[in-house]
């Protein structure tokens, strides 16, 4: 092996053993219990609270008067120090008619700030961190799979390519029909540890929605209000049909659905005081989808809804919405999150109830929350995703 890749596999290695460390949470003398009032990874990863001023100031900020332009936007923001790509999917078997979850992600985190042309010549020093996360929900089954995978950006080992239209970690990809639009496109991921992928072609039935104000998202009430931290750009295709495989072990699995995909970017989406978020992503059977999100803080919540219509158009959300926990889940070594929900909206008027398939679908890498295949009963029924961020505090 050349010395170069000898040096790329160390840097991966010790990136690595320096997240493990940021992970580990300080534990007083004789005590093994969970530290409930430390930050989460995920917490600490999404936030700049502990980053100098010098540091903050070199990232790039999302703007309120920035307008997302495509093709480009759907590729990496190297300017930005956090980023994910979100595709996630309820399926169901055609032989059999029983339903499979599907959730595929990539994370970049930068390093050091990164100009619009790399700086370094050797690719091993290109300061991108990627992790990717898949999922498995086997709802007759009553199993969660889950997988993750960890590298620097190195030599074409994670990325993103405008010609292709392409994303990719290693031999996940997401990758584009045509080069100017991101959808028809095809997933294609395999982990042969876990022994579960998919083979999915995917196309949109309705135009990508701008969540937010014109795709900038504030996740608190100050945000572009003479305080940049705290929004992202961000971006839906909120119903997308599916096709193809599932392959689980041996076994390939023939399905069809709906999947809804996520792209969203920024230098800091939580604030100090801010835990966490609870995020639904809701396909209504009246051909209407729903975005709402909370972020969970000390001086309390913020919420944001986007309501896309049966054509894609977007429909007017008036009033704050009404959550109601009904249910919890407890994992094996005792975090606690939500497990089934009221939702209700005044305007337009809405009461629903969202109910997990399968109540354990923590995601339990090294960043930690709960993703998850929902239902949807009540004035409107449908099916859908939620994400449940910081509930694992001291993990």
């Amino acid at each position: 092996m050349k010395t170069r890749q000898w040096v790329g596999l160390l840097v991966v290695l010790l990136l690595g053993l320096a997240l493990v460390w940021l992970a580990r949470e300080p534990e007083q003398p004789g005590s093994h219990s969970l530290n409930r009032e430390a930050p989460s990874v995920l917490t600490r990863l999404l936030s700049d609270t502990g980053q100098t001023p010098q540091q903050r100031a070199g990232w790039a900020q999302a703007r309120p008067d920035y307008q997302l332009q495509f093709p480009a936007d759907h590729l990496a923001h190297n300017r930005f120090s956090i980023e994910w790509w979100y595709l996630t999917a309820n399926l169901t078997a055609v032989e059999t008619g029983e339903h499979l979850g599907a959730q595929f992600t990539l994370f970049r985190r930068g390093l050091a700030v990164e100009g619009e042309q790399p700086s370094v010549q050797n690719p091993w020093q290109q300061p991108q961190l990627y992790m990717g996360h898949m999922a498995l929900t086997d709802t007759a089954a009553g199993q969660h799979h889950s997988a993750q995978r960890l590298t620097r950006q190195g030599p074409g080992l994670a990325g993103s390519t405008a010609v292709p239209l392409a994303v990719w970690l290693e031999n996940w990809q997401l990758q584009a029909e045509q080069p100017e639009q991101l959808f028809p496109a095809r997933l294609s991921s395999w982990d042969a540890e876990e022994q579960f992928g998919y083979q999915l072609r995917l196309t949109a039935d309705k135009p990508l929605l701008l969540q937010g104000e014109q795709g900038y998202s504030t996740k608190h009430a100050a945000a572009g209000v003479g305080q940049p931290q705290g929004a992202s750009h961000y971006y839906s295709y909120t119903r997308l049909t599916v096709s193809g495989t599932v392959r689980k072990g041996e076994q390939q699995i023939e399905v069809r659905g709906q999947a809804w995909y996520d792209h969203e970017w920024t230098s800091s989406t939580l604030v100090a005081g801010q835990q966490g978020w609870d995020w639904f992503a809701l396909q209504l059977d009246d051909g209407r989808d729903l975005t709402a999100f909370r972020v969970r803080g000390e001086q309390g919540d913020h919420w944001q809804l986007a309501l896309a219509g049966p054509e894609g158009e977007r429909l007017a959300v008036d009033g704050k919405p009404r959550l109601t926990v009904l249910d919890h889940w407890r994992s094996d070594d005792g975090v606690q999150y939500p497990a089934r929900w009221r939702l209700q909206l005044a305007q337009p008027e809405l009461d629903i109830h969202i109910q997990p398939r399968l109540a354990d679908q923590e995601m339990k890498h090294m960043v930690r929350y709960w993703e998850g295949a929902v239902t949807v009963s009540g004035s409107q029924s449908g099916q859908g995703y939620v994400e449940l961020t910081g509930y694992d505090q001291g993990n």
